[in-house]
């Protein structure tokens, strides 16, 4: 990952970083390691990556104009904004329901 954009969560406990190749990782701050291997989940930059008030949930956002949620202690997605459909990762949602087509 080179061009790095970072971002700490309020507590200080993650930090997150997107990358020029569209690659997001999420480091744990107080071991100092990866929470996973960084993640290509855009397919342009990442210029944006903002946490949660509570420090849960990431969000990182990129030039192809995706916006991706992640859930800071996993590092795993969460959901997935495309401009032409939102895609929710929820046990508390119906499967049918976790996928909607935007209208363009």
């Amino acid at each position: 990952m080179s061009g790095v954009w970072a971002a700490y969560s309020p507590d200080g406990r993650h930090a997150a970083a997107g990358g020029d190749d569209g690659h997001v990782a999420i480091i744990d701050t107080e071991t100092g390691q990866l929470v996973r291997e960084p993640v290509h989940a855009h397919g342009d930059f990442v210029p944006w990556v903002a946490f949660s008030d509570d420090g849960s949930r990431l969000a990182s956002g990129a030039g192809d104009g995706t916006v991706v949620l992640w859930d800071a202690a996993t590092g795993n997605v969460a959901g997935r904004i495309t401009p032409d459909r939102v895609e929710v990762d929820r046990p508390d949602v119906p499967a049918e329901r976790q996928h909607h087509d935007r209208p363009v």
